[in-house]
């Protein structure tokens, strides 16, 4: 879990300093050490299916959801800290989630 300035977006993107879950792999961070792919967080429920409640110790006082249809690439620069951790069968449900946006065969 990162606290992070996704900065000015454009429509429906998730903008300003919000949390997000990193889900690149650590391989990933092994070879490209810039960037991390992240899954922008809202605090606002929407009852949707693909909105994922962050469970763990994720450093956050609010209950928090992983937007699972907006994953995007940051520049390390834009994260101001971590803020803790989601348990693993939330990080392996946003996963889902964004491997069936991506791969509608999946």
């Amino acid at each position: 879990m990162i606290l992070v300035d996704f900065g000015s977006t454009v429509g429906r993107e998730q903008s300003g300093i919000r949390p997000g879950v990193v889900i690149s792999s650590s391989m990933f961070h092994d070879l490209i050490t810039d960037i991390a792919l992240v899954v922008p967080c809202t605090r606002t429920d929407r009852g949707w299916f693909n909105h994922v409640e962050l469970s763990g110790p994720t450093g956050l006082s609010n209950r928090t959801f992983a937007i699972t249809q907006q994953p995007r690439v940051v520049d390390l620069q834009r994260v101001l800290r971590v803020t803790g951790s989601v348990d693993q069968d939330t990080l392996a449900e946003i996963a889902a989630w964004v491997n069936r946006w991506i791969y509608q065969h999946v």
